[in-house]
């Protein structure tokens, strides 16, 4: 599901006008590998632009700023096939999202 116009969020430089992330979704553990991660982002974006420079990463879940224990947390995957949703505090996509018209 694409949501970044529910987001708030415009088309930015290098996302092809498409926001693909995924709202109260992680990408878990189990099937996936985690190939990395990164502390102290500030937005869903910034993770996938960290993502996007790990060789590895081809799935990533943010942990938004409302985490109660992680905040700005960035997990890379190398697979995205094992979904949980209904996560609290917890945005997730791919490394680069499809292109799709605004």
């Amino acid at each position: 599901m694409c949501i970044g116009h529910r987001l708030g969020l415009g088309p930015g430089p290098n996302r092809q006008h498409c926001f693909c992330y995924e709202l109260e979704t992680a990408y878990e553990p189990d099937g996936t590998r985690d190939v990395g991660d990164v502390a102290g982002l500030p937005s869903p974006m910034a993770c996938q632009d960290a993502c996007k420079e790990n060789a590895e990463c081809r799935f990533w879940s943010y942990y938004t700023m409302g985490h109660p224990t992680w905040p700005g947390w960035c997990i890379f995957k190398n697979r995205g096939q094992e979904k949980v949703q209904g996560v609290a505090n917890i945005i997730s996509g791919p490394r680069i999202c499809p292109h799709i018209a605004p």
